[in-house]
């Protein structure tokens, strides 16, 4: 996630406040949520999984109103459940398509294995589709 926060970070230049490395799986991110606080931070751009990104969204709701946008390593169910109402306000970006794009799909992912499809389900599915069936259609 460094390598996106450095392109973030040098797209937005002295818009930037505050810069902070938070380690994956960190027992706690209240010092990094004190310092945005303290920064008076009005957007926050955090690049994290799904559990992290979980307590990051929920400590920095309670510490600020700053805007929480959210890489798309969030986006996953898992991230709505753990974070709770603190994802509520979060914004994902993500370059994954949504999975009613693929008509069937999350009924079919659901009934196969008793969940919602992940992030990048869709895509895997079909590029696995198209990498199986092009052969067919090249005979």
């Amino acid at each position: 996630g460094v390598g996106l926060a450095d392109i973030v970070e040098d797209r937005l230049g002295a818009d930037v406040v505050v810069s902070l490395t938070v380690a994956p799986g960190a027992a706690t991110v209240t010092g990094a949520v004190a310092a945005i606080a303290a920064a008076g931070a009005g957007t926050v751009f955090y690049v994290g999984y799904e559990e992290d990104s979980a307590d990051f969204a929920t400590e920095l709701r309670a510490a600020t109103d700053a805007d929480l946008v959210l890489s798309e390593g969030a986006y996953n169910p898992r991230f709505i459940t753990a974070a709770g109402r603190a994802a509520e306000e979060a914004d994902i970006v993500t370059s994954t398509a949504p999975v009613s794009t693929v008509p069937g799909f999350a009924a079919a992912y659901r009934r196969r294995y008793g969940m919602s499809p992940p992030a990048f389900a869709a895509e895997a599915y079909l590029g696995t589709a198209t990498e199986i069936y092009k052969p067919r259609r090249d005979r």
